[in-house]
């Protein structure tokens, strides 16, 4: 059976997740339990932990900087991730540092059923020397993090989204799809944000002109980047310098 640890500073919380589902039906077994990150390190330093279902915001050591510690250590360990917070960004870093999968509070036992078996699966086919999914999603969310440097590096200058997909040697389609999981934006959506958070910052410098910032954020349209830049703030550059 994989071992399970279960981290949550909130007591309830793990009885609910002991007491979900049949974890010995499903082929683990809750090895222990921790209240926070630095007291699951501990536990997870022994070596016989399989999987790791964690919540984020924890005092001492919260979930995400667990992942951190667990990635840089090596641990042959697996993260599910069960938080009450909804928010993008944290679900984003959770993927980005390797979690296997993140469900929100109050999981139901279909949900999480559904998570173990398919790490079970994962484990099992890694086990039998098949391809590790598990790999191929570190590799993917590796390739993504890259593909966004791109784009924030970039995004002044036009770049055409077949550029990126050459490069990382991948469909158009398939890039812009996972665009689309990593930001919760269309790229399209994404450049504008960017372009639109930069002009803001460049319209607090008094010595650039509106076009002179247009132009620095990728838009040499003077008229055009006005229209745009009102649709996302609500106010027109000059307008928003003033109240700056």
């Amino acid at each position: 059976m994989y071992q399970v640890l279960l981290i949550d500073d909130e007591p309830w919380a793990l009885y609910g997740l002991k007491t979900l589902i049949d974890w010995e039906a499903l082929g683990y077994c809750i090895a222990g339990e921790a209240e926070n990150g630095l007291k699951a390190m501990e536990l997870l330093n022994k070596g016989n932990i399989d999987v790791a279902i964690s919540d984020i915001r924890m005092p001492g050591m919260d979930g995400i900087q667990l992942m951190e510690t667990i990635q840089e250590e090596k641990l042959p360990v697996e993260v599910i991730f069960v938080s009450g917070y909804s928010e993008f960004e944290y679900a984003r870093k959770a993927v980005r540092y390797g979690a296997f999968d993140y469900l929100l509070k109050q999981v139901s036992a279909e949900e999480l059923t559904d998570v173990l078996r398919r790490l079970s699966d994962a484990l099992k086919g890694r086990e039998q020397g098949a391809p590790d999914p598990l790999k191929e999603g570190a590799h993917l969310s590796h390739m993504m993090t890259e593909v966004m440097r791109d784009i924030d590096e970039g995004f002044p200058r036009d770049i055409l989204l077949n550029e990126l997909a050459k490069k990382y040697s991948i469909s158009s389609g398939h890039l812009s799809n996972l665009i689309k999981k990593e930001t919760g934006s269309t790229y399209t959506e994404h450049i504008t944000r960017r372009r639109i958070e930069k002009a803001k910052e460049l319209l607090k410098d008094d010595s650039l002109s509106i076009l002179e910032v247009a132009e620095q954020v990728g838009y040499g349209d003077y008229f055009y980047f006005t229209k745009l830049f009102k649709r996302q703030t609500g106010l027109s550059p000059s307008k928003y310098r003033k109240e700056q």
